[in-house]
């Protein structure tokens, strides 16, 4: 139930590298701090944004140089989740660079800037028409590949976004970024083998990378070899030990493993490092490592947090509700939490599991025959369905509930657990 997520920021120089320094500019030259802030060098997200600050308050900057220095703000913001701080950025460099860009006679690299600024708030329309404009009138600006093929990726259309990247890679057959798109770009329409290449390339050119690793650890998971996703999450962390991407992934490797506890240090770790307690998801996946260890409270907490913060986890919805109930808390609330989360998703066969569950402990029987039947209409083959449909007919005296618990019991020997652990049966 863990999810496995990794997110890198957008391309504006080469390729990114996080690593821990100490972020004191405050004797570096105005070229130097233009060096820090634009050019990458060093790279750190937080040694950037005090560079950049501190820049930005020089004299005699023009227009064109100012956006940079917010655009490179901005990135390094997103690196540190200082989402907010960074949408400031990005809308002043791109109120810059309108006013700057003559459509007629655009500079390719303003408009690069421009697209960079739009991606960051999220406008995708016109992001991808401004790349689009970069690479007509700039056919080897690499990074508008790169750039429009993420995007492309994003938005499912993965066969352009590969597209793109081999076009990257044409120019410069050495991009690290480009291969590990692309292997990404792979692994999302199931073609392993070529993902695995990809990947496996990029950490051959760059095996400081442990962005790479970390793409190469779900490309292994998503094929089930979890030993050699997590030794990529590891090496990913021995590289950056900051890395909240390898964190939350090897949790979900750790969860899976019944490593609950562990899993537990490395969601708490990844949402401590970049103050990153706004993340839902990070609660959801916690809230399910606690429930497992019978810490409710804790889940029940967890799963609060996560529903607060995205409003459309059914998920979490429905985990709320079942942690309310096992808890004997508020059944009220529980089943208005189950509600939401089917209202969420109403094709979701565990949803109804969870809210027949539910209904079996709180003495609803009609309601759990409900939620059962409609569960095996959407998946005639669900050991909990059957088993919990078969003991709503036994409750309701019909005795032919004894075969769906029997079919149950076949497909899954220990499904009689699952009731029982809870109370109800």
């Amino acid at each position: 139930m863990l999810g496995c997520v990794y997110s890198i920021g957008i391309v504006a120089g080469g390729v990114q590298f996080a690593v821990a320094q100490t972020p004191d500019v405050a004797t570096l030259s105005p070229t130097a701090l233009r060096n820090v802030c634009i050019k990458d060098v060093d790279y750190d997200p937080a040694r950037t944004v005090i560079a950049c600050g501190e820049f930005l308050r020089s004299a005699g900057l023009d227009d064109r140089v100012i956006a940079t220095a917010h655009l490179r703000r901005a990135q390094a913001y997103v690196d540190l989740d200082k989402k907010e701080l960074a949408t400031a950025d990005y809308d002043t460099a791109l109120r810059l660079l309108d006013k700057l860009i003559d459509p007629e006679v655009a500079l390719p690299a303003d408009l690069f800037q421009r697209a960079l600024a739009l991606q960051g708030l999220g406008n995708i329309e016109r992001a991808m028409v401004d790349y689009g404009q970069v690479i007509q009138r700039d056919p080897h600006e690499i990074r508008a590949f790169v750039n429009r093929g993420r995007v492309l990726s994003s938005l499912g259309r993965y066969g352009e976004a590969i597209a793109d990247f081999d076009s990257a890679i044409r120019l410069s057959p050495d991009n690290t970024l480009a291969f590990m798109e692309r292997g990404n770009a792979y692994g999302k329409t199931g073609e392993y083998a070529r993902s695995l290449a990809d990947l496996n390339k990029a950490i051959a050119l760059s095996p400081a990378n442990a962005d790479a690793y970390v793409m190469r650890g779900v490309a292994y998971g998503h094929q089930g070899k979890n030993l050699r996703a997590g030794a990529d999450y590891d090496k990913a962390l021995s590289i950056d030990p900051r890395n909240a991407d390898a964190l939350t992934d090897r949790a979900a490797i750790r969860q899976m493993n019944g490593e609950n506890r562990k899993a537990i240090e490395d969601l708490t770790t990844s949402m401590a490092l970049l103050d990153n307690d706004n993340d839902a998801l990070a609660h959801y996946n916690r809230g399910v490592a606690y429930f497992a260890l019978g810490l409710f409270d804790k889940a029940l907490a967890d799963y609060t947090a996560a529903v607060d913060l995205d409003g459309k986890m059914e998920a979490a919805f429905a985990n709320l509700c079942l942690t309310r109930i096992v808890m004997g808390r508020d059944p009220v609330a529980a089943m208005a939490d189950c509600d939401k989360a089917i209202a969420l998703n109403s094709n979701a066969v565990n949803l109804y599991n969870i809210r027949g569950f539910v209904d079996l402990k709180l003495g609803r029987t009609d309601q759990a025959l409900a939620d059962y039947n409609t569960a095996l209409k959407l998946d005639p083959n669900s050991p909990h369905a059957l088993y919990g449909r078969g003991l709503a007919k036994v409750r309701s005296g019909d005795m032919s509930g004894e075969a769906d618990r029997a079919a149950a019991r076949a497909a899954r020997p220990d499904i009689e657990r699952s009731f029982s652990v809870f109370g109800v049966i």
